[in-house]
């Protein structure tokens, strides 16, 4: 998975911020993964001299988004799963758990009998 065009190759980009990523993209290269002092995690990526050309612009790992290939073919989603080993980590996790949207659930009813969809239960969790 790979973070799409933004910066220089591309102005307009949705995560482009005051002419700068947003999401703080290309990244650096690390040797090894550690924590930032906020407890953010620090991730390992490589110079292999590999890359990827996306509209005529070279990408490495700098690019590279974290993601489970085990998961995004099981689900065939964009799934990004991250361990958690530090308790500063913990308002990162919860800082997800609360940033969804507001959401409504209706349903109708023939007659007295209440449909349980219990797929759909399911899959709202």
């Amino acid at each position: 998975m790979i973070h799409g065009l933004c910066g220089f190759a591309r102005l307009n980009s949705p995560c482009m911020k005051d002419r700068r990523c947003s999401m703080f993209y290309p990244k650096k290269f690390v040797s090894r993964t550690s924590f930032d002092e906020s407890g953010y995690p620090i991730y390992q990526r490589r110079d292999l001299g590999v890359t990827v050309t996306k509209n005529d612009v070279q990408l490495d790992n700098r690019s590279v988004f974290p993601y489970n290939p085990t998961l995004i073919m099981k689900y065939q989603a964009h799934i990004n799963i991250q361990y958690c080993n530090r308790s500063n980590c913990i308002t990162y996790l919860f800082k997800y758990k609360t940033k969804c949207v507001d959401r409504v659930t209706a349903s109708l009813h023939v007659g007295d009998e209440e449909c349980v969809d219990e797929i759909q239960q399911y899959y709202d969790c």
